[in-house]
């Protein structure tokens, strides 16, 4: 949740916008990188199904929803560049605080699939292998 509002703050001002990208850029590389260290350490089919039951599950939700939000501060960032009109602004901050809000409504479907579908779908396969 901190992640989202973070994302809607940084997402809001200029100067964020790196941020905004910084933090995307990490999510992503952080994923991958986790990935293939299960892979590598537990080969590829124990290492995949793994994978797949306690990382990949939750994070089908979390990665379109920061792209999403990353996108609409992008396009609010666009929009303050552009467009000086002060209701042209004013109606694309609105646009960004509702996808944020929404988004962080998706993001709380998505913790509950971690705590409670992940966590069972790996003691499943666990006592698969």
């Amino acid at each position: 949740m901190s992640l989202v509002i973070l994302l809607w703050f940084a997402g809001s001002t200029v100067i964020g916008m790196p941020v905004v990208l910084g933090i995307l850029l990490y999510k992503g590389f952080s994923l991958g990188y986790s990935i293939a260290a299960v892979i590598a350490c537990l080969g590829v089919q124990k290492g995949a199904i793994f994978a797949f039951s306690s990382i990949l599950l939750q994070n089908i939700i979390f990665i379109p929803c920061l792209i999403f939000l990353g996108v609409s501060g992008m396009k609010l960032y666009k929009a303050i560049l552009k467009d000086h009109r002060k209701e042209t602004i004013k109606f694309e901050i609105y646009k960004h605080s509702m996808m944020s809000l929404i988004l962080a409504g998706v993001f709380c479907i998505g913790t509950f699939v971690e705590v409670y579908g992940s966590t069972n779908l790996f003691r499943l396969t666990v006592n698969l292998y």
